[in-house]
């Protein structure tokens, strides 16, 4: 038995001198075995590099070859060779979830023989902890005993003692409840190390590539190997002394090889190998001579300018600002390429990061984007497979129906109703989750034989109406529902029935089945199959295997133990954690995506290497195992005194240390170029710093840093043009931007601009329509004839708030009463909704004292109080109001509600007492609201055979006779505090009360006598807050909570009740409306003040009658042109903005839809700060100039 080393730096062709030494093997010994052992993550490439090779080597003239005497296999694979029909290797494996259910049985079984672990095993994730511990000690079998032995040894150290004193009964334990039926995957391999020491291996030859460093069963396996046959062994090696060294992890594996071969008396010998690699480019052997000189020195020393070959430089370096142009610029440089260059392929190219992670979800979708194959290293885990979402919630929701686990499991689309397409079901869930949002059904709803009908409202505050129900939508919502209802009852059935683990495991197989889960994933398979998506297409079926065989092994070892909900779905969630899809390359000629320290093979003409700032390059690795880094240091030279020595992983210290011999090797699989890449953000907009061993490199050979950027630099240049060229589609972004800065510059193409984005014109279809967003501007046209027709008709049947509504925004108004758009519902009480509680509240209160011949001011407190909690309770009956109720939040906001209406009609009270006038009618409705009709519209002739029909409600009424006068007010209820504002009266954004006034004028004959105007006032409702020190009355302040003190707080919260808005400046009727004037002869509840000298003071809310004739007049001309302007089909997107900067958008959901931009091309329309005074001179000079 021989072992031979075959060493050389990373540029040598070792395989080509392996291949040698097996030719003459195989040439000099014809019947005896010839293995050649790779990692298992290059077999496949590597058996057919090899096997291609050698058949040159050994056949040169021959195009087939058949070989039977040389093997290439992975260890794994070796084992299976060997052992597949032996009883050790056919014996029942777990799995990963196999090894967590039984650690985690363990553990429950053991808990209080434990230590540390006894408050750490209710810990999230400390299982799956504890489970690759237990994994890594198997594989280096280390036994509970000998944990003992060292526990007892390092008793000083408690924690470390206990750590191992708690693996050492959990691993016994383990042993035992394996015995001799189960394996861990740890085990076949050292099984494998066993058989190997009693089987006869003296005519076979093992020869290793590809490894630069050994797992601790791969060591054990060589050590083996090499005591039973010869061995060669290919390592990537220099001949330099070992400390400090570049290759330090490689030569000492091999020190310690040649120590055990020797001290078995088996001779050792060592080759070197001279010859590069088939295709080597100088400027490569010039890198690698660099960097093994800087790992031996430590100094950058200045190299030789680089030459190109080809016109590709040997070594580049780019900057790009933000890891998306990064890989847009990878790319497109791999494209082009492949594209020029006539020796490279797609395959030939190696993109490697050190952290592929952070580029995860950009990297399919570019290189997709530059219609680039791909494979990738990527680990793409099961856990975020729709199966494994689907029984997550499943469970969650075996006692509720709550929204987002039932979202999530009914989004996974793998509960369908039968006779639903998936685009069917899609829109039927959207439709029944707005229902879910608005209404929060409870489970008593879900489960009620009650059909569901969506309810909705539309509209303000005082434009509140309920929107009409739609069968269609209502008939998904129920399918929905339906189905949900009865998956989860019969699931919830059957799980509680059950009383084992193996019961449940199946009936939870029988109910995927029952519910057509298993069909609708063999449906996923096949819809991918169809679309030539291999990689896809495995996933539904390697999802269902994983289920399957997780619930098999729960049977095996949990089958018997009584059933936990919650200990079954954290197993069954375990099995998938560290489950990961098998990746299926889906051609040929690829571009290989992987991470430095994944081995690859060597014959790559261009490594990529991206990611490259200080922070990734070298990895910052920590160790997240139960056994620290620090616990390592001292176990190992513990376990190495062994008779038979242990091993551990590495610290993270020794891994960090292998850091400039990885970036080596993954520029070394190179043979043509090496291309450096950093981004200079971070996702976060962070700087990052160039990789210091970039840095070292572009010191060295003083290399340009090129600049990439995600849009072309300004002034463009040509020679900026092929960082931009990939394929037509990528390039439309770039040329279309850059065209728009030239638009705007009124600058011309370079002339290779200019040819690309003639040629994009012809070829990419896309290119004609992105090239009209450089006229594009963000004004609304005018709406044409029919389609104004189709959404209003010839006659405009609208209310006041949304006439309001379009003179604060016309653009707005066509999203929200034409195309009638709004935001999702989502289950909340909304001010509208709230407002229309203490309207109807308000209106059954005055329609009750309107039929009693009573006025609001006879009622006693007593009386008052009891008749808005009657009230009150009755309109919470109503549906649109049951949200009160379903939760304690919401019903302390009900308590709050009715105790804002006792406070508002309290000081409504109040007023009455003090105010001759009565309530003549409540809730008064003119022109039609749905289907009921009342006092007549106001209507209007716009010519051409249009109408404008405003309807309205008005909250109040009141008469009030004095004299031979019968004056007549309109009450209006508002949430907020609001006042007449002749501002937004002369704008046509305060409509509300003049227009009541008209439709009263209009609406005369209700009456039972001729009427004269006596106002329009606003009530707030609101419970105000009473200060301390705005109280008149002292005296009882040493306990404001007795008796005295509430009476005195409610009467100031009585006076505080205010009408204000519109009053006609009529002594009569004024001195009727409050006959108790304060002292300084201010009316208590309405804006007005008497002087001493009897004239009415100039502030307030007192109007001349000919001061009101001019606001209705300029009301009713609004009126007319906003409805003109609707039907003309005028919906600018003119904004409102007023002197305090307050906007119309300020509060706008419609905002993203306008894209309103005040800086480019929109404007807002000015609203000019104006007096009273100002407005009605206004007014004056506008009639005076029409009669004129």
């Amino acid at each position: 038995m021989t072992l031979t080393f075959i060493t050389g730096s990373a540029s040598r062709d070792h395989q080509g001198a392996m291949l040698t030494k097996v030719n003459e093997q195989a040439t000099t010994t014809p019947n005896e075995q010839l293995f050649y052992l790779v990692p298992n993550h290059i077999k496949f490439e590597s058996e057919v590099e090899i096997l291609t090779r050698y058949g040159t080597l050994r056949h040169p003239n021959t195009e087939l070859l058949a070989e039977s005497q040389l093997q290439v296999f992975s260890l794994t694979r070796l084992a299976w060779y060997f052992m597949a029909n032996t009883p050790a290797y056919r014996t029942k494996r777990l799995s990963s979830a196999g090894l967590f259910m039984l650690v985690k049985r363990v553990l429950v079984e053991k808990v209080d023989t434990l230590t540390i672990f006894q408050q750490l095993a209710r810990k999230p994730g400390f299982i799956d902890q504890l489970a690759q511990q237990i994994s890594e000690l198997r594989m280096s079998q280390i036994t509970g005993t000998e944990l003992l032995q060292i526990a007892s040894i390092e008793a000083s150290d408690y924690e470390l003692s206990a750590k191992l004193h708690d693996l050492a009964i959990i691993a016994d334990a383990l042993q035992g409840a394996l015995g001799d039926v189960l394996l861990t995957s740890a085990d076949m391999m050292n099984i494998f190390s066993q058989w190997l020491q009693q089987a006869d291996l003296s005519t076979a030859h093992f020869y290793f590539e590809g490894f630069s460093a050994f797992t601790i069963q791969e060591r054990e396996i060589v050590e083996v190997l090499i005591k039973k046959a010869d061995v060669t062994i290919a390592m990537i090696a220099d001949d330099q002394p070992l400390q400090g060294a570049l290759f330090n992890r490689p030569k000492k594996i091999m020190a310690e090889l040649t120590d055990w071969a020797k001290m078995h008396a088996i001779s050792v010998r060592t080759e070197v190998v001279n010859t590069p690699r088939l295709g080597m480019q100088p400027g490569l052997l010039a890198l690698e001579k660099f960097w093994l000189e800087l790992q031996q020195t430590g100094r950058v020393t200045k190299q030789p300018e680089l030459a190109a070959t080809d016109n590709l430089k040997p070594i580049q370096i780019y900057r790009a600002d933000s890891r998306q142009t990064e890989l847009e610029q990878v790319a497109r440089m791999i494209r082009q390429w492949v594209a020029v260059r006539p020796d490279f392929r797609y395959r030939d190219v190696l993109v490697i990061a050190r952290d592929l992670t952070q580029y995860a979800t950009m990297i399919a979708p570019t290189f997709n984007r530059y219609q680039i194959p791909i494979f990738t290293d990527l680990d793409y885990a099961m856990k975020s497979h729709p199966l494994v979402e689907f029984i997550g919630a499943l469970f969650t929701l075996q006692d509720s129906y709550a929204y987002q686990p039932l979202m999530r499991l009914l989004k996974t689309e793998l509960l369908v109703p039968t006779d639903m397409t998936a685009p069917e079901f899609r829109d039927a869930l959207d439709v029944t989750e707005n229902y879910i949002l608005a209404n929060n059904p409870r489970r008593d709803d879900w489960e009620s034989t009650k059909a569901w009908v969506a309810h909705g409202s539309f509209g303000s505050e005082d434009d509140w109406e309920p929107t009409p129900t739609e069968a269609k939508r209502n008939t998904q919502i129920n399918q929905i529902r339906h189905l949900t209802v009865t998956a989860l009852t019969k699931f919830r059935d059957v799980m509680q029935a059950v009383k084992n683990g193996r019961e449940a495991a199946s009936a939870l197989y029988h109910w995927l089945d029952d519910f057509g889960v298993i069909v609708t994933l063999q449906k996923w398979r096949n819809q991918k199959l169809e679309q030539g998506e291999i990689t896809a297409a495995g996933q539904p079926e390697e999802v269902w295997q994983m289920l399957t065989s997780t619930l098999d092994e729960y049977v095996n070892l949990w089958g018997d133990q009584p059933f936990s909900s919650d200990d079954f779905l954290e197993i069954l969630l375990a099995g998938f954690s560290g489950a990961k899809f098998s990746g299926i390359p889906s051609t040929i000629d690829k571009v290989q995506i992987s991470e430095a320290g994944i081995v690859q093979m060597n014959h790559y003409k261009a490594v990529i290497m991206i990611g490259g700032t200080r922070q990734n390059l070298p990895a910052q690795i920590q160790t997240h195992a139960l056994l620290s880094d620090a616990d390592r240091e001292k176990l190992t030279p513990m376990l190495a005194d062994f008779e038979v020595p242990r091993y551990l992983r590495d610290t993270s210290r020794e891994q960090m240390a292998a850091e400039p011999l990885l970036a080596y090797l993954s520029w070394l699989h190179a043979s043509q170029a090496v291309v450096l890449t950093f981004p200079s953000k971070d996702t976060s907009d962070k700087p990052q710093l160039m990789s210091p061993y970039y840095a070292q490199i572009q010191q060295a050979f003083n290399l340009p840093i090129g600049q990439w950027t995600a849009s072309p630099l300004k002034p463009t240049t040509d020679e900026q043009l092929w960082q931009y060229i990939g394929t037509p589609r990528s390039a439309v972004s770039y040329v279309a931007e850059l065209a728009r800065e030239l638009t705007t510059q009124q600058q011309p193409f370079a002339p290779g601009w200019n040819a690309l984005y003639r040629y994009l014109l012809e070829k990419e279809p896309i290119m004609q329509s992105v090239m009209t967003a450089l006229n594009y501007h963000n004004q609304a046209v005018q709406l044409r004839p029919e389609f104004v027709n189709a959404l209003f008709g010839q006659e405009l049947h609208t209310s006041i708030s949304q006439l309001e509504a379009y003179n604060n925004n016309p653009y707005e108004y066509f999203l929200r009463y034409g195309l009638r758009l709004q935001e999702r519902q989502v289950f909340e009480l909304s001010p509208a909704d709230t407002g229309q509680f203490f309207h109807s509240v308000l209106d059954l209160i005055m329609k009750r004292l309107i039929a009693e011949d009573q006025t609001p001011g006879q009622l006693s407190k007593q009386a008052a109080t009891a008749l808005v909690n009657e009230l009150s309770g009755l309109v919470l009956m109503d549906p649109t109001f049951k949200i009160l109720q379903s939760s304690p939040r919401l019903q302390y906001i009900q308590r709050q509600l009715v105790n804002t209406l006792q406070t508002t009609f309290s000081g409504i009270v109040s007023a009455s007492r003090a105010n001759n006038s009565v309530p003549f009618a409540t809730e008064v409705q003119f022109g039609r609201i749905n289907s009921t009709k009342g006092w007549q519209p106001l209507v209007y002739d716009l010519g051409q055979g249009r109408k404008l029909d405003i309807r309205g409600k008005i909250d109040r009424v009141d008469v009030d006779q004095v004299g031979e006068k019968l004056f007549v007010s309109v009450v209006d209820y508002k949430s907020g505090d609001k006042k007449f504002d002749y501002r937004d009266a002369y704008h046509g954004m305060a409509l509300q009360l003049l227009t009541y006034l008209q439709a009263l004028q209009l609406n005369a004959h209700q009456f039972a006598k001729p009427i004269e105007i006596g106002g329009a006032v606003f009530a707030h409702i609101y419970n105000p807050k009473t200060k301390l020190k705005d109280l008149s009355s002292k005296q009882w302040l040493p306990d404001v909570l007795d008796a005295a003190g509430l009476e005195v707080a409610t009467k100031a919260q009585q006076e505080a009740f205010q009408y204000h808005g519109l009053l006609v400046e009529n002594p009569d009727f004024l001195s009727s409306l409050d006959d108790g004037l304060e002292e300084n002869g201010a009316a208590k509840h309405f804006g007005f003040k008497i002087k001493a000298n009897g004239d009415f003071s100039k502030t307030g809310d007192l109007i001349a009658e000919s001061d009101l004739e001019l606001l209705l007049e300029h009301n009713q001309a609004i009126l007319i042109a906003t409805g003109a302007n609707i039907l003309a089909g005028e919906f600018p997107i003119f904004p409102a903005k007023w002197s305090d900067q307050k906007t119309a958008l300020q509060y706008s959901p419609f905002k993203p839809v306008m894209s309103f931009d005040a800086l480019i091309d929109n404007k807002y329309h000015l609203i000019e700060s104006l007096s009273s005074k100002e407005i009605l001179a206004l007014l004056q000079a506008e009639k005076e100039g029409n009669n004129a």
